[in-house]
């Protein structure tokens, strides 16, 4: 008689074919977790172009309508109220599981947790940042830091474990009450982030490619203000955003006015919308380098940006402006640049890859990631975690 599956339901905004890190993250959670034996069934938002389910490889997603963003996103109160609340009923009317796996924002946690609660399963909260920390590192005002605190701290604390992506969400969920944290780091797609291909988009010049989201987190525009300087020297080099968020318009609106200074050539900064990951990734491939930032914000759960791996995946060096184990891991594995937030230093950074890029190796940068920070890698670290959590 054939042993009966273990179960674990997982509940996320965004899965794929949405174009996100935590889309490609929770694919490889799904596929390790299938592979062991598991049965899984995801409950998460529909995302446009998509129906309201479908199974992939013994995985079910059932998918929710939600209100979304212009632009598609699925950011903001009134959106993730809109999914967080029948959220809370869709748990309750799923079938049985070992497990729930969640993850942020706090109001989903608060929904999970009641849900769980009521339901007698166990949850396990996936931690890739702390959102009080980060709201409170924005400036934003103390209640609504304070309420966001409870909020996550409600949800941590009643979690069975919880999966923190690098060591300083680590120290900040076990000030929030974590029961058990398990250390498991981001990883990248490298079957589907690798070099090769060719880009199409009639970029002419050697190129800098920022891919990504751009928000007031990452403050991608100081990007533009070194690109600005650098054309006064080396007009023969152009820049391209490909991406999405909340500075958008604004990296559009800037884009517009130094093409307007160099109007005798062709377009200087391109801009283009989210493209899916194999869009991507001829396009990270041809660079001169990729660029990733994250402005100083005194967060103290500084976050590892999936950007830095999905470009070394392709063989393209990093320029990377910010603080955290980024910044150490590209100055001392060689995998770029790594710079202050500041603009001077990104000009000297993309002077210097003009000048030297290619003695970085594309094969030992894509080397690195395989044996480091692989997608595949996370999901093993990810199963380990849940049959641990299931076996307390």
């Amino acid at each position: 008689m054939s042993q009966k599956k273990r179960r674990i339901l997982i509940a996320t905004r965004v899965h794929l074919p949405e174009p996100t890190a935590a889309s490609q993250r929770w694919a490889a959670v799904e596929k390790a977790l299938v592979k062991a034996g598991f049965e899984v069934e995801v409950l998460t938002s529909k995302y446009p172009h998509t129906d309201g389910g479908d199974r992939d490889n013994d995985i079910v997603v059932k998918r929710w309508p939600t209100l979304r963003d212009k632009d598609g996103n699925l950011r903001g109160y009134f959106p993730y109220l809109s999914f967080d609340i029948p959220l809370f009923f869709r748990l309750l009317a799923a079938k049985r599981a070992d497990l729930i796996m969640v993850e942020p924002p706090p109001t989903t946690g608060l929904a999970a947790r009641a849900a769980a609660t009521i339901r007698r399963t166990p949850y396990m909260w996936y931690a890739a940042d702390t959102w009080s920390s980060g709201a409170k590192s924005m400036g934003a005002p103390g209640l609504v830091v304070k309420l966001l605190e409870k909020a996550e701290s409600f949800a941590i604390s009643g979690a069975k474990g919880v999966i923190a992506v690098t060591e300083g969400v680590e120290r900040q969920v076990r000030k929030m009450g974590a029961k058990q944290v398990f250390l498991v780091p981001n990883g990248i797609d490298t079957d589907v982030y690798r070099p090769g291909g060719s880009q199409d988009l009639g970029l002419e010049d050697p190129y800098f490619i920022y891919a990504g989201t751009a928000s007031e987190f990452q403050g991608a525009t100081i990007f533009l203000d070194a690109f600005e300087r650098l054309l006064e020297t080396r007009p023969q080099t152009q820049l391209l955003f490909v991406g999405g968020g909340s500075d958008w318009a604004e990296i559009r609106r800037r884009a517009q006015q130094i093409n307007d200074q160099y109007s005798d050539m062709a377009p200087r900064v391109l801009v283009m919308d989210m493209l899916q990951p194999r869009e991507v990734a001829p396009l990270l491939s041809s660079a001169i380098a990729a660029l990733v930032s994250i402005a100083p914000l005194h967060a103290t759960d500084t976050p590892y940006p999936t950007k830095i791996l999905a470009a070394l995946a392709c063989g393209t060096p990093v320029i990377f402006a910010g603080p955290g184990q980024a910044s150490d891991d590209i100055t001392n594995e060689k995998l770029g640049i790594a710079t202050q937030y500041e603009m001077g230093e990104i000009l000297d950074a993309m002077t210097e890859l003009l000048r030297t890029g290619d003695v970085y190796s594309p094969n030992f940068l894509r080397a690195w990631v395989i044996e480091n920070r692989s997608l595949s890698r996370t999901g093993d670290g990810v199963l380990g975690a849940v049959r641990d959590a299931l076996r307390r």
